[in-house]
């Protein structure tokens, strides 16, 4: 995808420069054209598939160079301290 829009960009640089194209015609082109591709996503909706909670942290514990999952902090509720207590120190 970043091949794209490094294409899309020097496809208008070189437009604007042979003086084919103004740069304000290129930049309302682009915005104009990126407004419509985004509402176009709004208006039919696209599927959420990223993952999320602990299918997250199990990926990014399997892939190579990943952190080990003994680093991650849990989200767990914390355990409830007595009033006026000081909190676990930490090792």
């Amino acid at each position: 995808m970043r091949s794209g829009w490094a294409a899309l960009w020097a496809i208008l640089g070189l437009a604007v420069l042979r003086g084919a194209l103004t740069l304000p015609g290129a930049v309302l082109s682009l915005l104009l054209g990126r407004t419509v591709g985004l509402l176009v996503r709004y208006v039919f909706g696209v599927e959420d598939r990223r993952a999320h909670g602990v299918t997250l942290v199990r990926a990014r514990c399997a892939g190579p160079g990943s952190t080990p999952c003994a680093s991650y902090v849990h989200v767990d509720r914390a355990p409830r301290r007595a009033p006026g207590s000081s909190p676990p120190m930490r090792p």
